[in-house]
């Protein structure tokens, strides 16, 4: 075992050591002291966190961040909690990284910052964003404000509720782009909310000239007479407003209505979310991956709650499809950091999806929870078994201290078992004989056992500032020969 701190990576440098740190085989940390190397390469592939609050796995893995950080890495950085906005700020302070520092929400002060993200705006912005993919986007943000611990998997009794309001996302989309207008929530509520309700409204010049949707619709028939515009655009738009939606039975119309409000009510219901949502836009994921910025969004759930989470999940969700969609050009691209700490906060099914393909477009994944109930809960998942498969592409793994039975038995499991010989001896004797046995016999066993990640120390001064950790690599060890090792991380002063 060594200590895990970054005495290794300031050292004195090979002569056939990368040159430059975003190379992929750069040497960031030693894992135990016998040169089982974390490249940064490695760090492509994810790594998962587990432990309990107070095992000291946030101040072990500062370290980590600490040593991206001096090398250049962008980061989106996620905040549960009102404090984790000074842990990074001390972080990249210390990393000389404090130029780079965008917060968005509450800086270190407590004070607002004036940082701004306009999530449609810039999604809308993406030359090859069509409807479709703006749909998705609102979609997922609603799903996020639907479940109070995170998203899940609709049952099968709520397909038919998604599909109708994904149909009107779509056609508020569609006919607010038809007019040529700017998309904003407050569009989009406004032509949803004064769409016609039945045949009487049609024919009513007063409310033609009242309804934001006629209004549109006109304007997108204007439009076509310039030739911008396509009729079949304008009939499609114009059939789903006055015969399918109009003529949608008042108790699913309602219901669809309700979750359009909560998805508006969250971009614009009090501030600041309401700013941050909505106006100007100051910083973007592009910040992050082309400019190397560290963006804090503090905007913890327990103080923001339910809009404070999606406000939190619409930069990562952005970010997460500009890394995915991110162009190779032959150089060698700044690594980009997600970084998340009581992960199932921010959970997404999209996420699994992310960790399969972002690691060739440079992206590192580093999420933090203090066990799998969190994730079952947040994505509907009904065994730990599903969170091993939500988490399969994170593939170093560390387990902190936990008393958790059903979080200490997924670690168990992770780690996996090999075969041990066992030996026992026997001894008979008569009057005339002795006899001496020995039987060996061969049996599967966990490599860690589930009391042994109980035991491990937590860090503080009772335990000389040591927090010990056991570490699953998609390798084998030097140290062990196997694919585990307890590592010992050494608290810093970024943490006190």
């Amino acid at each position: 075992m060594s200590l895990f701190n970054l005495k290794s990576w300031f050292g004195k440098r090979r002569t056939d050591a990368p040159s430059h740190p975003w190379d992929s085989r750069f040497r960031v940390i030693d894992l135990t002291g016998s040169g089982d190397w974390l490249t940064l390469g490695e760090l492509f592939t994810g790594i998962g966190v587990f432990g309990a609050a107070g095992s000291g796995k946030t101040s072990s893995l500062a370290t980590i961040a600490h040593a991206l950080m001096v090398m250049d890495c962008g980061f989106v950085w996620l905040c549960a909690k009102p404090d984790e906005v000074q842990l990074v700020t001390r972080i990249a302070q210390k990393a000389g990284r404090s130029a780079d520092l965008i917060v968005i929400g509450e800086d270190a002060s407590g004070k607002l910052s004036p940082h701004r993200f306009n999530p449609l705006a810039y999604e809308a912005g993406i030359a090859t964003t069509g409807t479709g993919s703006v749909v998705q986007y609102l979609s997922d943000c609603a799903k996020v404000l639907s479940h109070k611990d995170g998203t899940r998997a609709p049952a099968e009794g709520e397909r038919f509720w998604t599909d109708q309001f994904d149909r009107l996302l779509r056609h508020c989309i569609d006919t607010a782009k038809l007019a040529g207008r700017p998309l904003s929530i407050d569009l989009l509520r406004r032509i949803q909310l004064s769409a016609p309700k039945h045949q009487a409204e049609l024919e009513d010049d007063h409310w033609a000239k009242q309804s934001e949707c006629w209004q549109c619709l006109g304007e997108a028939d204007e439009r076509r007479e310039r030739g911008l515009v396509a009729l079949e655009d304008i009939e499609r738009v114009i059939q789903f407003w006055t015969k399918d939606y109009m003529k949608l039975d008042i108790k699913p119309r309602s219901t669809i209505d309700v979750m359009f409000a909560v998805l508006a009510d969250a971009f614009y219901a009090e501030e600041p979310l309401r700013s941050i949502l909505t106006t100007k836009t100051t910083v973007t994921p592009d910040d992050v991956i082309e400019r190397g910025k560290i963006v804090v969004l503090s905007l913890p759930s327990n103080t923001y709650h339910a809009a404070g989470r999606m406000a939190q999940f619409c930069f990562k969700y952005s970010f997460q499809r500009a890394m995915l969609r991110r162009r190779k050009d032959g150089t060698l691209q700044r690594p980009a950091v997600l970084w998340v700490d009581e992960a199932h906060a921010f959970a997404h099914t999209f996420d699994a999806q992310y960790f399969a393909e972002v690691r060739s477009n440079r992206g590192i994944n580093v999420f933090m929870d203090q066990g799998v109930g969190g994730y079952m809960r947040a994505l509907g998942l009904s065994h730990p078994d599903e969170v091993d498969g939500f988490l399969q592409n994170l593939a170093t793994k560390m387990f902190f201290q936990n008393n958790s039975p059903q979080t200490n038995q997924f670690a168990a499991d992770a780690i996996g078992r090999m075969l041990t010989e066992t030996t026992s001896a026997s001894l008979s004797n008569s009057f005339d004989s002795v006899q001496v046995g020995k039987t060996t016999a061969t049996q599967e066993r966990h490599q860690v056992m589930t009391g042994e990640f109980a035991l491990l120390r937590r860090g503080g001064d009772q335990h000389g500032r040591m927090v010990d950790c056991y570490v699953l690599i998609p390798g084998v060890f030097r140290a062990t020969g196997t694919n585990v090792a307890r590592c010992v991380f050494s608290q810093t002063d970024l943490t006190r």
